[in-house]
């Protein structure tokens, strides 16, 4: 059977960007959360973060954490959560989680301590490297790392402490001029260098290379 009638001008329009839409997949845009602990120290409150647009907190593979108040604080995570990166630009920083609550890490993310002495005591979760950055003269301190640890210091003087990982399989490295110190037991997997580029690995723990182990400083 013939139409009669062709669909109104506008009509058409609407059903012709109906259809491109469905077969638009937007890409997912990256945010980055301030947090300003207004209403608490809950890492879930939206009110707790300040981002354009506006509302939500970080939890997205694209999503970046800021940390930037003079004061320093503490953020407290509660159930698990995905990140890409996070960044202090202050120190006095405490991230803190209970129980089995985790942060999820990715070999995309980056952790960047841009200052002062700060604290992620939160179980810290990775199955590929991560990269962290530590500034000159500023210590971050990763007291909760949970699964293997998969973490290379790769830009910045400064120093980086492990302590207490949860699973004792996987690799730490130094490619910058920075020191990281390992003060658990690791079971490297050698993929990565364990210390180039000038930098220096050491700390009260042990590294475990193969068949080889030691403690102290490794260059």
């Amino acid at each position: 059977m013939k139409l009669s009638k062709s669909l109104p001008h506008s009509a058409s329009w609407l059903v012709l960007g109906a259809l491109l839409l469905a077969g638009l997949h937007l890409p997912v845009r990256a945010v980055t959360y301030t947090w300003t602990g207004s209403t608490s120290t809950n890492w879930k409150t939206d009110s707790n973060w300040t981002s354009t647009p506006s509302g939500g907190f970080p939890d997205g593979t694209d999503d970046t954490a800021l940390f930037n108040l003079i004061t320093g604080g503490t953020a407290n995570i509660t159930g698990s959560n995905v990140l890409t990166n996070v960044q202090f630009d202050t120190g006095g920083w405490i991230l803190t989680s209970g129980g089995s609550t985790q942060l999820q890490i990715s070999n995309a993310t980056t952790i960047i301590n841009n200052a002062g002495i700060n604290i992620i005591n939160a179980r810290l979760r990775n199955t590929t490297n991560s990269s962290v950055s530590v500034a000159a003269g500023s210590k971050l301190i990763l007291n909760n790392w949970d699964n293997s640890l998969n973490i290379t210091l790769n830009s910045g003087t400064g120093t980086l402490i492990v302590n207490n990982a949860l699973n004792t399989a996987g690799t730490v490295g130094v490619t910058s001029a920075g020191t990281v110190l390992v003060n658990t037991t690791l079971i490297s997997n050698g993929t990565r260098p364990l210390a180039d580029g000038g930098g220096t690995l050491g700390g009260s723990g042990t590294i475990v290379v193969g068949k080889n182990s030691g403690t102290g400083n490794f260059q």
